[in-house]
């Protein structure tokens, strides 16, 4: 059986990945589904065997660097590619504070940057843990869905009071089930109300033992 080999797929714009093939044809399909592009839309698939030891990939970062490839760093969006240093140093930084550094599939600009959004992430764990807890503890028998903690700094953000900010849905949330709902609802941390299905107005405060606002009562009707 042919080997898997290595190509480098360009989609004539902004966007490039390798792929491990054993024919360009089917490197070039493949490509294109990862580039969300075209067969015939590509600017072009070519033979990359600097890049075939690493089959069946993905290629190490530095790797591609080393071999004329850039990326964003994963924290500040900067370029980095082997002339990241040099870059620093024109913009007048301290070039010794960069150098490509990658984790797994993100890369960055520098240490500096890889163990910034390390602490970023380490601290949204934390909020999470915590959002999760005030969430609980007022809406107990909920199940949770989904937990988004917006960080203010290291805090947890509160979701804006006004209803235009309210709309945009910012601040941290919590997206949720109750007993007896049919959809989904949402809970944002700081703010009093809770966004639900119009269908399910009802259930959710008979769940909270809430009266039903006026504007959503179903009206009786007469038999």
């Amino acid at each position: 059986m042919t080997a898997l080999k290595a190509y480098t797929v360009y989609d004539g714009g902004d966007h490039s990945v390798i792929v491990f093939a054993r024919h360009n044809v089917v490197a070039r399909r493949e490509g294109a589904n990862e580039l969300d592009c075209g067969f015939n839309e590509l600017d072009y698939c070519k033979r990359s065997p600097e890049f075939d030891s690493y089959a069946p990939g993905p290629v190490p970062p530095l790797v591609a660097i080393e071999h004329g490839w850039w990326f964003e760093c994963s924290c500040c969006s900067r370029k980095v590619d082997g002339d990241v240093r040099q870059a620093a140093e024109d913009e007048g930084e301290d070039a010794d504070l960069f150098g490509a550094v990658a984790d797994g599939r993100a890369v960055y600009c520098s240490e500096t940057c890889r163990m910034k959004e390390f602490a970023e992430h380490q601290a949204r764990k934390t909020a999470e843990v915590a959002l999760i807890e005030v969430f609980e503890s007022i809406f107990p028998g909920a199940t949770i869905n989904h937990v988004y903690a917006s960080l203010d700094g290291h805090r947890l953000e509160a979701a804006p009071q006004s209803e235009a900010a309210r709309r945009r849905s910012s601040g941290s949330a919590v997206n949720f089930t109750f007993p007896g709902g049919k959809g989904g609802a949402r809970w944002q941390f700081g703010d009093e109300l809770v966004s639900v299905n119009l269908d399910d107005v009802e259930g959710y405060c008979a769940w909270r033992g809430k009266p039903v606002p006026e504007a959503y009562r179903q009206p009786e009707v007469t038999p």
